[in-house]
């Protein structure tokens, strides 16, 4: 499971938004296709979750989250997010 941390007022975090808007097969590859073997991406923004930044002691945006079993990986390098994201 991932969790992208944005905010409604950060350029990068717009930009990761749109592009995962646009590009139909991320809708797919993250759990939009009932039915399908698929990664879960839940999206928070600063405005309506403010208490999630805290919980994951995340202080840049934009942010990518993943949870694993045994751990929790926060990655802040953009280039490397929109990797991640397949973007």
């Amino acid at each position: 499971m991932a969790i992208l941390f944005t905010s409604l007022w950060d350029e990068n975090s717009i930009d990761i938004i749109e592009a995962l808007k646009k590009d139909n097969a991320m809708a797919n590859l993250y759990g939009l296709e009932p039915g399908r073997d698929t990664r879960i991406l839940y999206i928070a923004n600063s405005f309506h979750m403010p208490h999630s930044f805290v919980i994951f002691k995340t202080f840049k945006v934009p942010a990518l989250v993943k949870l694993y079993k045994d751990s929790v990986r926060c990655e802040d390098y953009l280039p490397q997010i929109y990797e991640e994201l397949g973007l």
